[in-house]
């Protein structure tokens, strides 16, 4: 009983009720098949087989088997692989191709870069309906927005043993699908060559069954939706019915239902069948009766005979002039055919001279554009140099330009110097007034105000700048501890975020591979003499009253929480060992204890009234509370939550007391530890918690929750503590810079009076002054000499340099003709090149035509052709009925008219005869024969199909019956490799378990016994990791049976964690990677190369790159 791809219309066939006929022929379609599949096992003497889902005997498959078990090369997979995808239009996808391995592919990347598509596009491609990819209702809505049609292009491997119609495909065998938004899709099956070989779905079809690639089944081809929810089935139902119909045991039980369903009204249909026989045979007795009854009419019916031959031959004889005037239509079309071969012949002839000549003007053009190069360095040689001169010339106008500027200054100075020197004049006419000495004290008592107020404004510069200093530190503080507090906030909101999910580990807070050791450390317990105990931390909670204190007695614990205990030396070494296998960088102390004495610490602990840290712990293993001890002196260790208090109590040396520890009012990141009464250190809180809190059946999240709050409460705190201080300096500046202001007025007020003074006190002596301008008015009008001078000396160089322009001007006319000379040559012949490449195109286009007219004689002819079978095989028949009449020598010896009209009226008067005999008999004589006939047919008919169909039924019920035995076997049999598979596949993580199918509640239970559990459990109450891991490997337990060709997954990983991912990918590869029989497809968002060592032999790993839509045939990298 082979698992085939299931029959689609049963579920149809029951829907509406048959007739009788239609169960007969089921019936009896069922016995055949059953009586030829007896037959095959007689030949082959087998006892049993079960026929796996593939293409290949079951020989091929063992020996498949056999080489899976040794090593394995991309040679020795069997045919029907997808070695290429092509896609042009597709969803997201302009243009793009991937190659895919024999057989495992990862294809991996970003949400949004087209992975889910190309899975998409297989199933499509491979013939897929809109509804089963569940991207919308029509194909058309696969189509690239913007674009009117897409392509999908699927080449199979043909190559190898198993290979399909090798001898017409070749090795490869390409399907090509095509999607139009205004039209029809189509398919196209073509040779390795891209010769087409059919357009018909089912001829694919019949290759997509040989190679077993079943696209119908969900469980080959998971989509994101599919494998979500396979990998999600929360019921036991919903794993056995995915596990049934995955594997096809679902629909074999539905066909043998149906199949006795059908046996079953054979049964009541039976003696309906044996009352129509008897009625049968009476009318059958009773018209052999009427046959011999028949028999005055045997001259007549003998004319009739010979007349109706001969109307028959002289039908022949037309018809086969017909078959001679097709045969001179195709003999003409054959000479048109030979007329347009010459003149495509013609068109191709000047088509290679059009070439010729285009490949002599195109060497013209290269040689052209190598002068035109030329001459374009010389002209821009020129343009340089003549752009140099009118720079030159420039720049000497600008230097003229510029003197007469200075000219016109001079001029001014002097007019001006005029003036004054004329006031200056009459000023010294003049006397003084008023006390020069009362003039001088005062002056000296302004600037003696001055220095003092210049004092005092530096004074408060400097003041203000510290001030401002001050405010920018306390700003800059504010902005770090509140940032400080929002990242512990955000921090424990993600801890508390994953805690609630369940994907949150406490032993990751010491290490992230901390879980991976324990594991190593339980699978190599053996290796130790004793099992060593750690990390510390996973064995202390803070107790739930002294939950506050949680942070500040970690710091104190905290090198000890990351350790291990071990009993010997020897432990310490193999410890070790397995730290540095498991690649953990943390520095991890290991204590050897030989043996755990309990302490009395009565006498040794510290005297006060306040809580020492041991007064805080309880540990899960007693014996570590003297570890601590040890280590940590936690006994002598109190906790005072005023660190005043603590060092005012600290100053009376109390007995046994190390340390004492304090909280921060303003921070909650931060704690003190005070010695000696005099020692306070400010120590910062680590953000790993290391200890349990509380209670831990919430595992630490209303601990969180609280530090979330009292972290909410100090930010506002030192929020608003803070901003009274930034108060406080923004009022002190501004009274500041309201001093400073006014004393800088009082500044320059003085100022103008001392210059005031000055001036008057220097007019009595000033005569200087006026010698001092006039000598100034003389070196202007001597400097106006000089730029006078400048402008003429400018002048000439103007003029020398127009007469140096000249020359290179012309230059520059003749290179720039000559380099536009040149140019429009090129163009001329660029011009010639398309001239010639219209011609060329049309006489392309004429060829084409002739080519397609060529195609339309040739399909004419056979067309014609084809008229001319149809009539050969008419005339046959025609002959074939005239011979019942009579043959053509026969009828040549009788005299019988050759019109066809004149044998009618003939053969109307014999049959006139004929019924005024038949009259007397009651029925004519056809009828009498046709009625005798029918009856005898009918009757030897039912009675034939009654003895078959009774056969039949004993057949058939021995058929289901053993059908249903096998059913039962097959069924057992892919439950057990199943459930090995999904052994062996859990024995990765070192754990253990097995698959119940439950057949009385037609569901499928998954137990699982891990390292840390004394029984299995369900799978349902593991770890969401755990779960996700177990799920993977139902799936691959469910492929195992199945023996698909090729095998996709949609983002498996998605609801795994990073050790699970890496996990779960580790046992794909391992499972899948040289499964030579088998073609898997992943889909996966995670870059595989860094989740886990992949050895490259069997596995491809396709990355494709970020979502940017643009035509790129290089989409992936592989």
């Amino acid at each position: 009983m082979s698992m085939v791809s299931p029959s689609s219309n049963i579920n149809d066939t029951m829907a509406e009720k048959r007739s009788i006929d239609q169960v007969d022929n089921d019936l009896l379609d069922l016995a055949a098949q059953q009586a030829q599949d007896k037959n095959d096992q007689t030949k082959k003497k087998r006892r049993r087989q079960y026929a796996p889902m593939t293409q290949y005997s079951n020989t091929q498959a063992t020996e498949a088997q056999d080489e899976e078990s040794s090593e394995t090369s991309d040679n020795d997979c069997p045919a029907g692989y997808i070695k290429k995808i092509v896609l042009r239009n597709f969803m997201c996808h302009e243009n793009f191709e991937m190659e895919f391995g024999p057989r495992l592919n990862f294809i991996v990347g970003n949400n949004g870069s087209g992975k889910s598509a190309i899975l998409t596009a297989i199933t499509v491609g491979l013939g897929a309906k809109a509804s089963e990819t569940n991207r919308g209702n029509s194909l058309k809505d696969l189509i690239k927005n913007g674009c009117y049609s897409t392509k999908i292009t699927i080449t199979l491997n043909n190559s190898a043993y198993g290979a399909y119609n090798p001898g017409v495909y070749g090795d490869e065998i390409i399907i090509e699908r095509t999607i139009k938004r205004d039209g029809p899709a189509s398919f196209s099956l073509k040779t390795e060559n891209g010769k087409e070989i059919s357009h018909k779905k089912k001829d694919i079809q019949v290759i997509i069954d040989y190679f077993s690639i079943p696209i119908s089944n969900p469980m080959c081809f998971l989509s994101q939706d599919a494998a979500r929810s396979f990998l999600t089935a929360s019921t036991a139902q919903d794993k056995y019915n995915h596990f049934m119909k995955g594997t096809l045991l679902m629909d074999i039980n539905n066909n043998l239902e149906h199949a006795k369903r059908t046996c079953l009204s054979a049964n009541e249909n039976m003696s309906l069948h044996l009352e129509n026989l008897k009625l049968l045979k009476k009318d059958y007795e009773d018209a052999k009766k009427l046959v011999r009854q028949l028999d005055q009419t045997s001259t007549l019916n003998e004319d009739k005979r010979l007349l109706q031959g001969k109307s028959c031959w002289i039908d022949v004889e037309y018809n086969q002039k017909s078959v001679k005037k097709r045969e001179n239509d195709i003999i003409t079309i054959q000479k048109k055919l030979k007329e347009l071969g010459e003149s495509s012949q013609k068109r191709n002839a000047k088509i290679a001279r059009y070439d010729a000549d285009n490949r002599i003007d195109t060497e013209e053009i290269q040689k052209q554009n190598e002068e035109w190069k030329v001459k374009d360095q010389r002209h821009q040689e020129v343009k340089d140099q003549l752009r140099e001169v009118r720079h030159s010339f420039d720049m000497t106008k600008e230097n003229v330009n510029e003197a007469e500027n200075k000219i016109k200054e001079c001029n001014k100075k002097i007019s001006d110097l005029d003036k004054n020197i004329n006031h200056l004049k009459e000023e010294i006419k003049k006397r003084m007034g008023g006390d020069k000495e009362q003039m001088r004290v005062d002056m000296d008592n302004l600037i003696k105000k001055n220095d003092e107020l210049n004092d005092l404004m530096n004074i408060l510069s400097s003041e203000i700048q510290d001030l401002e200093n001050k405010q920018r530190t306390v700003n800059r503080r504010r902005d770090e501890e509140l940032k400080q507090i929002d990242t512990t906030v955000y921090r424990n909101r993600q801890e508390l975020k994953k805690i609630r999910e369940g994907n949150v580990s406490f032993l990751s807070n010491f290490d992230s591979r901390m879980e991976t050791l324990l594991q190593q450390i339980q699978h190599n317990k053996n290796r130790f003499k004793t099992i060593p105990i750690g990390p510390l931390g996973n064995y202390v909670t803070v107790k739930d009253n002294h939950r506050e204190w949680a942070p500040d007695i970690q710091k104190v614990l905290s090198s000890t929480l990351s350790s291990f205990v071990v009993s010997c030396p020897e432990d310490n070494r193999t410890l070790r060992q397995l730290i540095k296998s498991c690649g953990i960088r943390s520095n991890i102390t290991i204590t050897t204890y030989r043996k755990f004495e309990k302490y009395n610490i009565d006498s040794g602990r510290a005297q006060s009234n306040y809580p020492a840290i041991i007064d805080t712990l309880e540990f899960s293993k007693p014996e570590l509370r003297e570890v601590f001890i040890d280590l940590n002196s936690i006994e002598k260790v109190i906790l005072i939550r005023d660190h005043n208090a603590a060092r005012n109590f600290l100053k009376t040396n109390p007995r046994n007391v190390k340390m004492a520890l304090s909280k921060s009012i303003n921070n909650n990141n931060f704690g003190f530890q005070l010695s000696g009464g005099y020692r306070l250190d400010s120590v910062s809180y680590e953000q790993n918690r290391k200890l349990k809190v509380g209670s831990v059946a919430d595992d630490g999240a209303s601990y969180l929750e609280e530090q979330i709050k009292d972290a909410t409460d100090m930010k506002q705190q030192v929020s608003n503590n803070y901003d009274s201080e930034m108060s406080e300096y923004k009022s002190k500046i501004h009274e500041k810079k309201k001093i400073h202001k006014d004393c800088n007025y009082n500044l320059r007020e003085n100022t103008k009076n001392i210059t005031r003074l000055r001036i008057n006190l220097e007019r009595t002596e000033d005569t200087g002054v006026l010698t001092s301008k006039e000598n100034e008015k003389e070196k202007q009008e001597q400097a106006i000499v000089g730029y006078q001078s400048a402008i003429d000396g400018l002048n000439a160089e103007l003029s020398q340099l127009k007469e140096q322009a000249i020359p290179i001007k012309n230059n520059y006319d003749a290179t720039k003709k000559d380099l536009a000379e040149t140019s429009f040559l090129i163009q001329q012949l660029t011009d010639k090149i398309e001239i010639r490449q219209r011609k060329i195109q049309k006489h392309k286009e004429d060829i084409n035509f002739c080519e397609d007219k060529k195609d339309q004689y040739n399909n004419d002819i056979l067309k014609i052709k084809d008229n001319i079978d149809r009539l050969q095989e008419g005339i046959n028949i025609q002959r074939e009925n005239a011979i019942k009449f009579a043959t053509e020598e026969e009828v040549s010896q009788h005299d019988l008219p050759n019109d066809q009209e004149e044998i009618k009226k003939l053969l109307k008067k014999i049959d006139r005869m004929i019924k005024e005999t038949e009259s007397r008999l009651g029925m004519t004589q056809a009828d009498i024969l046709n009625h005798f006939a029918t009856i005898k047919d009918q009757y030897k008919e039912s009675y034939g199909k009654y003895r078959t169909i009774d056969e039949a039924l004993v057949v058939l019920h021995e058929s289901i019956d053993n059908r249903y035995q096998n059913y039962y076997h097959l069924k057992k049999h892919t439950c057990f490799e199943a459930d090995m598979d999904f052994r062996k596949s859990i024995r990765i993580r070192n754990f253990a378990g097995n698959l119940v199918f439950i057949e009385d509640t037609k569901s499928l239970e998954i137990y699982i016994l891990t390292p840390d559990d004394e029984k299995a459990r369900n799978v349902d109450t593991l770890s969401g990791g755990e779960k996700s891991f177990s799920q993977m490997a139902l799936l691959l337990a469910t492929w195992k049976p199945m023996r698909s060709r090729i095998i996709a997954l949609d983002e498996f990983d998605v609801f795994m964690d990073q050790v699970n991912r890496k996990i779960g990918t580790a046992l794909i590869v391992k499972k899948l990677k040289d499964s030579t029989r088998t073609q898997t497809i992943i889909i996966t968002p995670q870059d595989i190369g860094k989740i886990a060592d992949i050895d490259k032999s069997g596995v491809q790993i396709h990355k494709m790159k970020d979502p940017e839509r643009h035509n790129n045939s290089n989409f992936y990298q592989g």
